[in-house]
């Protein structure tokens, strides 16, 4: 593989990066067929929460080497890699098809995992499946939330809450969901995407279901580029949007977004964006479990779906 991008700024940096992207792609090539047999990826053994971990685990590190190959793709203008990207594109489809347990994410922070999938979706005009996918997990977390009161997200990351709530039942499900990014960000995916019949189904479930949640969304502010490569850049720095409000209409969620991005940081100060070199952003949020940059779904409203 030869490097695409900046050379003359660093051929250890992209030589790294390149050795990086075999990883993924040797590991692609082992599970690419169990991605298109029904549970095969860990559907026999262990209790569903540690299934569902491990699928999501799975579902991101496909979805992660197919942004990875789409952005290559667009840099050098590569058709080959581009028909990588379709075939990463197929599987990740049919992992998320032949596993259930993507219908119901057990903590609120798999929604990176989720939006890196939809990322690399949207990027592939996949909206029709985008729209289904994204119903049933709204679906699927209500009516876990409300007639089984677990196996819903919950707002903590600590194991020992899933346990409490799902096996030894010590945790009251009210507790674990006092609030939630994966809603707003599934209702805001939808509206950049037009998605209107899902987002009102998204507005109508958070209103009848999860009314006393409250909604939010973290954003980047000045302090943030000191710890995005290095760890959980939200716990240091950002700023968090929140209560926030599904209104009545898209159109008014769209005028929303860009009046918060008014407010915010330009996603330009963001080295890796600044350097045309965005992918960085995606695999340091999956490894340090960083939120999702807003920056990488609401820019798709403004009709740029470059990688």
């Amino acid at each position: 593989m030869h490097s695409w991008i900046m050379p003359q700024e660093g051929n250890i940096f992209l030589d790294i990066f390149e050795t990086m992207v075999n990883i993924y792609s040797e590991y692609f090539n082992k599970i690419q067929n169990h991605c298109y047999v029904e549970s095969a990826l860990g559907g026999y053994g262990g209790h569903f929460i540690q299934r569902c971990l491990n699928i999501f685990e799975q579902l991101g590190f496909v979805s992660t080497f197919g942004v990875i190959m789409l952005w290559m793709a667009a840099v050098r203008q590569d058709s080959d890699i581009a028909q990588k990207s379709v075939i990463i594109l197929e599987a990740n489809k049919a992992l998320i098809k032949n596993n259930l347990a993507t219908l119901t994410p057990c903590y609120d922070n798999i929604i990176i995992e989720i939006s890196i999938a939809i990322y690399l979706f949207a990027n592939c005009g996949e909206k029709d499946f985008i729209d289904h996918w994204i119903w049933d997990i709204v679906n699927h977390i209500a009516f876990s939330y409300k007639n089984m009161g677990q196996y819903f997200p919950i707002q903590s990351d600590y194991y020992d809450d899933l346990v409490a709530l799902n096996v030894s039942k010590t945790m009251k499900k009210e507790k674990m969901k006092e609030m939630s990014t994966l809603l707003p960000i599934l209702a805001q995916w939808c509206v950049v995407l037009d998605l209107k019949r899902t987002y009102e189904f998204i507005k109508k479930t958070v209103s009848q279901v999860f009314n006393k949640c409250t909604l939010q969304i973290w954003y980047p502010d000045e302090q943030t580029e000191n710890y995005i490569y290095r760890g959980n850049a939200s716990i240091n720095s950002g700023i968090v949007d929140a209560p926030m409000t599904l209104f009545d209409s898209i159109e008014e969620m769209k005028k929303m977004i860009r009046e918060v991005n008014k407010i915010i940081i330009k996603p330009e100060l963001i080295s890796s964006i600044n350097k045309k070199f965005p992918i960085l952003l995606i695999i340091a949020s999956r490894h340090f479990r960083t939120p999702i940059l807003p920056y990488f779904w609401q820019r798709l409203s403004e009709n740029d779906a470059t990688p």
